[in-house]
């Protein structure tokens, strides 16, 4: 069977419209982004509704640029973006535990004739 006509399950299509929802600020169901509008280069207005039709509720939002993380390598004088605070980390993980030794399932890149003649046999 070549799959020609099968109906995908309403799992994945509830996963894929999930990426463009928001939780609706009332009463806590999914609510969709409806419209958008470019006020300006660095802000966005959305226009959402709620998809629970007892609620209704319809809202207008921004998306803002705050700072640059990573700088682009497209240059663009016109545009002047404030940089992240001097000595943002976005995330800090914890050191995992120490190695007992070398993990013998990894091969050592620097030591070429063993991980070679291993291959070979």
């Amino acid at each position: 069977m070549s799959g020609e006509g099968v109906i995908p399950n309403r799992v994945s299509i509830t996963r894929r419209f999930k990426r463009g929802t928001i939780c609706c600020p009332q009463c806590n169901s999914d609510a969709l982004i409806r419209d958008s509008d470019q006020e300006t280069e660095l802000t966005k207005a959305l226009w959402i509704m709620c998809g629970n039709v007892d609620c209704g509720m319809t809202w207008k939002a921004q998306i803002s640029f705050v700072y640059v993380l990573s700088p682009s390598a497209i240059p663009r004088a016109d545009l002047v973006l404030p940089k992240a605070p001097e000595g943002y980390q976005r995330r800090v993980y914890a050191a995992g535990p120490p190695a007992a030794g070398p993990d013998p399932n990894q091969f050592n890149m620097f030591d070429e004739g063993e991980h070679h003649a291993a291959a070979a046999a």
